[in-house]
């Protein structure tokens, strides 16, 4: 039997990777990942998309669902990025 993670966490954690988060942990359905508390609750914080990036890697692989994730993890920062600069 192959792990997998619930298909609603992988929709939502496209658009709203901190709710999604948030609301797997209080569903009971956190994926595992073997680190101390501290390290997830920080990288939950600060760099959610890295963390799902980590889950999906972990459990499931190397598959579709991570390649959507990375893409839009590249698209998401490029954009705030080139916002950024043009604010200066």
């Amino acid at each position: 039997m192959i792990a997998t993670i619930a298909v609603w966490f992988l929709v939502l954690s496209l658009f709203l990777p901190r709710i999604a988060i948030f609301a797997a942990w209080c569903a009971g359905c956190l994926p595992f990942w073997q680190a101390p508390w501290l390290v997830k609750f920080l990288m939950a914080g600060i760099i959610p998309r890295v963390l799902i990036l980590i889950y999906i890697a972990t459990i499931m692989g190397i598959c579709a669902w991570f390649w959507i994730h990375l893409v839009v993890a590249f698209f998401v920062w490029g954009v705030s990025s080139v916002r950024y600069t043009q604010r200066d």
